[in-house]
């Protein structure tokens, strides 16, 4: 992102590879028509390919540069340049916003976000977008301009409702004592039934009293969703005015939940009648011979197979809660509380085929306590992006195990954090590995005065000693109870209040 004496490029920005595929576009088809003139046929070829990239490049950058949107932060408003001209506003006459981040990434490594922010002004019904590509590493430019328009139209909101008025956004209005939802507002949710309102799944989402599923969900970008909790954060219940609000399951809200595509379904169904179709074919072209009715048994056959996997499917949920983990199928449900959660497994292993990233398996394994009763539970899935929300959940859940097992280390009990890691009151007992990396050595000690800290670095884990640069140990990330320990060791080695 540039910056200029106009102020900070909002939009249009453009980047290296415009000029490069402009460029590139030119010489190609400069260079297809020498190759016509000295009559080689390929000439057209190669004129052709660069001509159609060097247009449809260049429109995109012309397209760009016509957007090209500059924006001055004066501190309690802001000036806006365009081709419209030059605009000035104040902070007070934002009347709503829309916030939204999209991260991008190359090979499954994060490069950066492209951020996108809407603001409406009154009386102007079209909203200034500026949007923005931000690299890992780098500060937005707009982060404390969008903090403060974000407080101080959240803050005149809440007066507002106060005062008896009400604030909206895309599909809600908020009144004193109910939430308005639905296009016409028609559905009206008492406040104190609002047990919370978070982000789930790349949406702002609102939970009811009693229901497991949200009741409400809008787009991140959609206007105001970004205010939504701070304008409910202070009229819904709290955490512990609510305990443990009941739930159709006894699991809590849903926090994370995956069943298979539509697509994999109708795939099935297009297979399926595929294969009826083609054993009717077969019969056909085999009348008054048994070949065809074997054919057409055997094409039945697998035609009902893909039907059952396509019933099987639409029953395939597997979800998370506040208080445990739900995954059903055909074949019927299971249930684990996290209370009866002996170790929990996440792993993410990234793929490659001749040096290209082809995507990443996620894995999550749940095994109860012994004698507990409850199944396990394992869930799988590949990605082609890293999932937040999957990540969001592991550390979620990896925290309230993490609870459990401090409990269990302030009675005095050590905890088994991995295979090689465990948690005693003084300190960390730990096994490094032996020779040549083989195998391990016997455990050593480490107090936690002596801790030097950590790092986590493509899946592994290193620990280190005060005073040495080099990791004492290491430990892969998909090891058995490692994000639960990980946060149990964060908690151990937080400095104390008032340590700096």
């Amino acid at each position: 992102m540039s910056q200029s004496n106009s102020g900070i490029l909002v939009r249009g920005e453009l980047s290296v590879w415009h000029a490069v595929g402009i460029i590139v576009g030119v010489l190609a088809f400069l260079g297809g028509a020498i190759l016509v003139l000295c009559q080689l046929p390929a000439g057209w070829f190669v004129g052709g390919a660069g001509l159609v990239l060097g247009l449809s490049v260049g429109s995109v950058a012309l397209g760009l540069w016509l957007k090209r949107t500059w924006l001055e932060d004066l501190g309690n408003g802001l000036v806006v340049r365009d081709r419209q001209g030059v605009r000035q506003f104040s902070d007070d006459q934002v009347v709503a916003l829309a916030l939204d981040t999209k991260k991008q990434q190359v090979q499954g490594q994060l490069k950066g976000v492209t951020r996108t922010l809407k603001t409406w002004f009154d009386n102007s019904p079209t909203p200034i977008l500026m949007s923005s590509y931000i690299r890992t590493g780098y500060p937005d430019p707009l982060a404390n301009l969008i903090d403060r328009l974000v407080a101080r139209l959240a803050a005149r909101m809440n007066a507002d409702i106060d005062r008896g008025g009400s604030a909206d956004g895309e599909g809600w209005r908020i009144e004193r004592s109910h939430l308005l939802l639905g296009p016409s507002q028609e559905q009206a949710i008492p406040l104190a039934d609002i047990v919370a309102v978070e982000v789930f799944e790349q949406k702002m989402c609102i939970w009811r009293q009693g229901q497991d599923a949200a009741i409400f969900k809008v787009p991140l970008g959609s206007r105001n969703a970004h205010l939504l909790p701070l304008l409910l954060a202070g009229r819904i219940p709290s955490p512990d005015q609510q305990k443990e609000s009941h739930s159709s399951t006894g699991l809590g809200r849903i926090l994370f939940e995956r069943r298979p595509q539509a697509i994999g379904v109708a795939l099935c169904g297009i297979l399926s009648a595929a294969a009826a179709v083609g054993g009717i074919i077969l019969l056909a072209a085999n009348r008054n011979k048994m070949e065809g009715v074997l054919f057409l048994g055997i094409a039945l056959g697998v035609s009902l197979l893909f039907v059952v996997a396509a019933i099987a499917q639409r029953y395939m949920v597997f979800r998370c809660h506040e208080r445990g983990v739900f995954k059903a199928n055909l074949l019927g449900e299971k249930l684990l509380r996290y209370a009866s959660v002996a170790t929990f497994t996440y792993s993410a292993t990234k793929h490659y085929h001749n040096g290209a990233y082809v995507g990443t398996h996620l894995s999550m394994k749940f095994e109860p306590q012994a004698g507990s009763g409850a199944p396990p539970i394992s869930y799988g899935a590949s990605v082609q992006l890293a999932d937040d929300d999957l990540e969001e959940l592991r550390d979620c859940i990896s925290r309230q195990l993490a609870d459990r097992m401090a409990q269990q280390l302030s009675t005095g009990q050590p905890v088994q954090w991995t295979p090689n890691l465990v948690f005693t009151r003084e300190g960390i007992q730990y096994r490094p590995a032996g020779m040549l990396g083989i195998g391990r050595k016997e455990p050593h000690f480490l107090p936690y005065d002596a801790y030097g800290g950590c790092n986590l670095n493509e899946g592994v884990f290193f620990l280190f000693v005060k005073g040495n640069n080099k990791a004492v140990m290491s430990e892969p990330c998909s090891a058995s109870n490692f994000f639960p320990g990980f946060y149990l060791l964060l908690m151990m080695t937080a400095p104390s209040e008032g340590q700096t």
